[in-house]
Parts: C-alpha cells; sequence; structure tokens
C-alpha cells in the first residue's frame, strides 16, 4: 500500500515527505507523535494531506499568524485537489476582527470588546461567531496564546471535538511560558487600587512572591473600575499574574518576569487522552521528558544539498563585541558575503547587538539583517544564497533566566542545557533554516563556541557535513568557491 494520500496536491512527494507518512503510520498506536523534520521540505502539507484523509476534524496549533496563513495556503491546494471544502478556520483575536474602531485602538482589546459590547449592543460579533464555525470545521487553526488561560476555555471544546491536535513550531513548548508586566502598567494599577502587592513592586524590589487569593480581589475589584471606566490595568495586572507564584524585576528593561511553572503538566493532562503531533526542524532529546511520551521520528537528511561552515577564529560572547577589531572582523566577513553572494542573511544574537554594530558600519543593501529569536527569524521563507549566524544567540543573564534553568531540574541532571543552551542552538538553527528553501545554500556560524556546540544540532544539520575553518583566508576561499554554485 503506498504512503502518499491520495489528496496530496502536488505531483511528486519529496523522501522526507515519506519519511514523516511513514512515522504518521505508527499515530494510532503510540497515541502522540514526534517529528522532528528540516525547514523547507513541506512539512505542513504532508501532515495535512495525510491527517485529512483519514480523520475528520484537525486542530493545528501554530506559534504565529503568519504561520497560520501557510497552513491555509496548503489546505486551500487540498480543496483544489478534492474538490471538497475544508470549511477552514483561523482563529484570530479581538484586535483583528472587532469592528469597532476603539476596540481596534484600545492597550487591552479584550477588556474594551467586553465593555463596547455593553455599549452597542453587539448583535454579531465575528470574534465569537469564528468559534462558532469552528464546531464545524474538519481544520482550525490557532495561535499557542490559546494554550494558556484565560483563552484556553475559549477552545476547549474545540479539543475535545478534534480527533488530532497539531503543535506546529513544536520547539516552542519546551520552555515554560515567561509572563512580563510593564512597571508602567503596575503603576497605574497602583493608581487604581493601592493594594500592597501592587506597592512593593512599584518600589521596585527584586523579589515578588504572588498570592492567589489577593489575585482574586484584585480581579474583582478590576471588574468593577471596568465596568465604569470602560478599561482597567488592575484587572489586566491580575489576569496576567494568575498562575505565577513569584516576579523578579528586570532593572534594564523596567518590567517584572516570572515563569508559569504549570504549564508542562498543565499541557501533558489535556493531552492524556489525544492524539497529538509535535513537529519542528528542532527537537532535542530531551522532548518526551518535558512534553509527553510517544514515539520519536527524525529526518536525517536535508531534500537540498548545502553547506555548512563553523569560523573558528573568532570567540563573541557580548563583551567582545565592544572591541574595534571584532567589530571590523565582522563587518569584513558581511561585506565578504555581500560581494559573492546576491542575498544574504545576517543573523544578529540580539537587537542591543544589531544596533551597536549599525551604529560603527553601514550594511550592505543586498543583506538582510535579523535577531535570533524574532518572529522573522523563523516560519518565514527568505530567498537568500547565505546565511551568517553571528555568535551564539543566548540570552541575556537574568534572575528568570536563572529560574528557567532551576525549572528544569525536576527534568534532568543538567538543567542548564535544557534551560540556556539549547534555546540559544534552536535559535540560530531555525534562523539559518529560512533561507534553506533552495538547493546549494551557504550557512556560515560565525564563532568558535559553535563547534562544541555541533552535538545539540537536529541530524538533519549534523549530517550535512559541516566544515571548520579556522582562517579568515580559509573562510574567505570557501565562500567564494561556494558563491559559483548558489
Amino acid at each position: 500500500m503506498s504512503l502518499v494520500p491520495r489528496i496530496f496536491p502536488y505531483n511528486y512527494p519529496r523522501l522526507a515527505q515519506i519519511e514523516i507518512w511513514s512515522a504518521l503510520s505508527k499515530l494510532n498506536e503510540s497515541r502522540v507523535i514526534f517529528i522532528e523534520a528540516p525547514t523547507g521540505v513541506g512539512k505542513t502539507v504532508a501532515l495535512l494531506s495525510y491527517l485529512l484523509e483519514r480523520y475528520n476534524r484537525i486542530l493545528w496549533f501554530c506559534y504565529t499568524h503568519r504561520q497560520q496563513e501557510v497552513v491555509l495556503k496548503e489546505a486551500k491546494r487540498i480543496e483544489e485537489k478534492t474538490g471538497a471544502s475544508l470549511s477552514t478556520v483561523l482563529i484570530r483575536g479581538i484586535s483583528s476582527l472587532c469592528p469597532i474602531r476603539e476596540v481596534k485602538k484600545s492597550v487591552y482589546p479584550h477588556q474594551a470588546c467586553r465593555y463596547y459590547s455593553a455599549v452597542y449592543g453587539c448583535v454579531e460579533c465575528p470574534y465569537r461567531e469564528q468559534f462558532l464555525r469552528a464546531l464545524s470545521s474538519r481544520l482550525t487553526v490557532a495561535t499557542y496564546a490559546y494554550l494558556r488561560e484565560p483563552y484556553f476555555q475559549k477552545i476547549a471544546s474545540l479539543i475535545d471535538l478534534a480527533d488530532v491536535l497539531v503543535f506546529d513550531e513544536a520547539h516552542h513548548l519546551l520552555q515554560p511560558p515567561r509572563v512580563e508586566v510593564p512597571l508602567k502598567w503596575i503603576e497605574e494599577a497602583y493608581r487604581e487600587y493601592g493594594c500592597e502587592l501592587f506597592k512593593r513592586m512599584v518600589r521596585r524590589e527584586k523579589v515578588v512572591d504572588i498570592d492567589e487569593s489577593e489575585l482574586l480581589l484584585l480581579s474583582s475589584v478590576g471588574e468593577e473600575i471596568l465596568a465604569e471606566r470602560g478599561q482597567s490595568y488592575c484587572l489586566e495586572v491580575a489576569r496576567v499574574l494568575r498562575g505565577v507564584k513569584r516576579v523578579f524585576y528586570d532593572k534594564r528593561e523596567d518590567k517584572y518576569t516570572g515563569l508559569r511553572r504549570d504549564f508542562h503538566e498543565f499541557l501533558k493532562e489535556f493531552l492524556e487522552n489525544k492524539k497529538a503531533i509535535f513537529v519542528s526542524a528542532t527537537l532535542p532529546e530531551q522532548v518526551k521528558l518535558i512534553l509527553s511520551s510517544g514515539e520519536v521520528s527524525r529526518v536525517r537528511r536535508h531534500e537540498y544539498n548545502f553547506k555548512c561552515l563553523i569560523y573558528s577564529g573568532v570567540k563573541l560572547p557580548k563583551r567582545a563585541w565592544k572591541k574595534f577589531k571584532v567589530l571590523r572582523g565582522i563587518q569584513w566577513v558581511v561585506s565578504v558575503i555581500s560581494r559573492f553572494y546576491k542575498r544574504a542573511l545576517i543573523v544578529f544574537p540580539s537587537t542591543e547587538l544589531l544596533e551597536m554594530f549599525k551604529e560603527r558600519y553601514k550594511l550592505p543593501s543586498n543583506t538582510i539583517p535579523i535577531v535570533a529569536g524574532s518572529r522573522e527569524a523563523e516560519g518565514v521563507d527568505v530567498d537568500a544564497n547565505a546565511c551568517i549566524i553571528l555568535g551564539v544567540p543566548y540570552d541575556r543573564v537574568t534572575r528568570i533566566t536563572i529560574e528557567t534553568v532551576k525549572y528544569f531540574r525536576k527534568y534532568t541532571r543538567k538543567p542548564k542545557t535544557l534551560g540556556y543552551i539549547i534555546p540559544a542552538v534552536i535559535k540560530a538553527v531555525q534562523a539559518a533554516g529560512r533561507i534553506l528553501r533552495k538547493p546549494n545554500r551557504v550557512i556560515v556560524f560565525y564563532d568558535k563556541r559553535w563547534i562544541k556546540l555541533t552535538k545539540y544540532f537536529p541530524v538533519w544539520l549534523r549530517n550535512s557535513g559541516i566544515k571548520v575553518v579556522s582562517r579568515r583566508s580559509q573562510l574567505y576561499n570557501e565562500l567564494v568557491y561556494y558563491s559559483c554554485f548558489s
């Protein structure tokens, strides 16, 4: 029996797609499947065509709205192939759907929605209607925001109805969600209601413990303020802090941050009796410990040939970027790539370092600068011939970073690997994957620390034949040589 679904909308499948279908054939036995497959091999259409041929209702989760559009595009191709409507529904936020101008422009659209619906007496609400349409849809696509309260309650019935849940870009589920509350919100909330919690936070105390009973009181007070004024900072801060036990002050960004420590247990609980597929280009070995037990399948090679280099002649921790010699070296490699390649993707480890570089040097017009871990650095195709990863995009070490590492102690003896090292590797690999949509692309990891970090690379990247060069002349020659094929 052929593994290729009858509703697959393209003429010929790729080898990686056949491997994905082979992994999916074990879904009934394992119930949970983890699939690590390279970017640019057609994961979305492979999953959709297989699942829609065998199951009636699919609930698909993405990280961004842009990724939702990719799912919709492939679903339309399947509709054209079959001639049958899937009635696909993309779950969007209130600010995207509400026709009321005041709601769209509000700081807190969900609060404004409640207030103005009472004022105008909304009969038809596009936001609420999408959930009703999703009840009869074969394919519903939501974002990860709906995996957290209070939004989770809006899709709980859709989860119950779904035959299969798909978690696209599932590496985003590996870290416990971080909660961020700007201090200006807290100051406004304190003006609305002068409670002890807000008082401690306005004082900028380094660590503040959160009492759930106090949050309930603040929610009640916030509801009264919302009914009277149409907006309540008190209510919003109480909502954001729900489920968080402790927050930490970040002086540089003037905000409080915390962790939702119950997220992974919550996820495991509602997945207990559901078929689920987790798919990403980067899934570490520990994924089953964190998310759920299940079958792990890895596509071992990319569909396209590409060249991967590590330049070991420099080490780029953040402090090194302050040195003129280091910035001059970065400017040199950027100029070489821009000279020999039609377009180049330049990946900086942080916004701060990107701005620092731009203050000294002008980026060539045929380069595309992005920041690792940003929304532009994954899920988006970039038509570039080369990509250079500058440094290692480790998170800035703050108290919340330390707490994240501590969180993983219950899963592994090496919590720093899961909480600090692997997230940096994932950000870099995801950014590099933006250009792997055509053959003969070139990726350069520009930092000697990558030599030790290759063991955390996905299998398909390790199997690409990574070459280490230590001298500028070697790097120059390699880049010039491979530019002839790209």
